[in-house]
């Protein structure tokens, strides 16, 4: 059963009175943090603490020099490393990488031949061609990098690595389907990362766009996005050891091809939520959301997120609140006008084991929960504790059945 709950005790202002949309979100240790360059001249970056008593979003930081939409930020050793998007000020796509380090809360800027220092951060190896809208995640003390949409790179080939869009307004731009890794092992201790190109093999996916990659273990999935043949649902696996990508035939119902979808790994299953309908005339903002069991390779539609359809949204699974976060997004295609409502909500996700499922059982009647407290092993105690005090600071949104799954 997925509960889909609206956080109101949040301070709402200005932060979520107006359409976010081409978002990046990240959590790490049970603080989520959220880059946001949709209305002024620069980048902002919030930080989403939820805790047993409260929900904060508070202003982190203001970067002057780095104002993209569409690209993706990746947590990395005590760094949060931003790559690529679409800068509005100059009309062009970007290539480059920023750095925020959260200890010091400072900005560092990438530099290709100038020696790192306490604001620089030194880039080895070929960079990537400028792109939004591709898939970064981190493995490791490196970063994936697959897909995404710009101009055709110096070393990409035609019709494989690259195809070229069809859209006259965008002439020179196409999909991408580069498998780029960046090591930041030395990034803490020496300011320095460096680009890897590795040799990948097996059955390719098509070049793409807007699609979503999750990293389970040592697998990279990649589901949907924008090709040259349409919106996709397709799903494609790439093992992180041998670079070897596989396509993963699945069983049963399936989500509808879509783009500009979000996506988070949960306990070891795949879950996508939203995105871009496949109708060629009108596409329409998706509200479902599904479940892929990775072991029997399964899709399952878990319910619908409130409020109706939204794309170009972000999600990240917060394990210290156990809820999945979902930020922006718009409601309606090729109008940046229409935010979706509630802009901002968690769904708690079903319980990996049976432990988890009585424990929630018990927590949802209160005289059960207050008597199982006083005889449940210390560790049980400890977790039907944490979950009875969630429960007070999500309230159920007030949507219809059809909502609930």
């Amino acid at each position: 059963r997925v509960r889909l709950m609206e956080f109101r005790s949040i301070e709402r202002g200005r932060v979520l009175d107006r359409a976010m949309s081409g978002l990046a979100f990240v959590a790490h240790d049970g603080v989520g943090y959220l880059w946001d360059a949709c209305t002024s001249i620069h980048g902002t970056l919030w930080r989403i603490i939820c805790t047993e008593s409260s929900v904060q979003w508070d202003q982190l930081s203001v970067c002057d020099h780095y104002w993209a939409t569409g690209l993706e930020m990746v947590y990395i050793d005590g760094h949060l490393v931003l790559f690529g998007g679409f800068s509005p000020a100059h009309n062009t796509r970007l290539s480059t990488l920023a750095f925020f380090n959260l200890a010091t809360r400072t900005w560092l800027l990438e530099t290709l031949d100038l020696p790192p220092s306490e604001t620089l951060v030194r880039v080895r190896g070929r960079t990537p061609s400028p792109r939004d809208k591709h898939a970064m995640r981190g493995y490791g003390k490196s970063i994936i990098l697959f897909g995404g949409w710009g101009p055709q790179g110096l070393y990409a080939t035609p019709g494989e690595s690259w195809v070229e869009g069809v859209d006259p307004s965008e002439r020179d731009a196409g999909w991408n389907r580069d498998v780029v890794v960046l090591d930041c092992s030395r990034l803490a201790s020496h300011h320095e990362v460096q680009w890897v190109w590795p040799t990948v093999s097996g059955e390719l996916p098509p070049p793409r766009a807007a699609h979503s990659m999750e990293i389970i273990g040592s697998q990279a999935f990649v589901f949907g996005g924008r090709t040259l043949a349409g919106r996709m649902n397709d799903l494609h696996s790439l093992d992180l050891n041998t670079f070897e990508w596989t396509q993963i035939t699945v069983s049963g119902s399936r989500p509808p091809p879509r783009s500009w979808h979000a996506g988070a790994a949960i306990d070891g299953r795949l879950v996508v939520c939203g995105g871009v309908s496949a109708a060629a005339r009108q596409p329409e903002a998706l509200d479902d959301i599904w479940q892929l069991d990775l072991a029997t390779r399964r899709w399952r539609l878990l319910g619908h997120m409130p409020g109706g359809g939204r794309f170009w949204h972000t999600c990240v699974y917060d394990e210290k609140c156990m809820m999945l976060l979902v930020v922006g997004g718009l409601a309606v295609y090729f109008d940046d006008s229409v935010q979706p409502h509630p802009p901002f909500f968690g769904i708690r996700m079903p319980p990996a084991t049976l432990v988890d499922a009585c424990l929630r059982a018990i927590a949802d009647d209160e005289e059960v929960a207050t008597a199982a407290e006083l005889c449940l092993p210390g560790r049980l105690r400890a977790t039907l504790h944490k979950i009875r005090a969630i429960n007070t600071i999500f309230s159920l949104v007030d949507v219809p059945d059809k909502y609930i799954a």
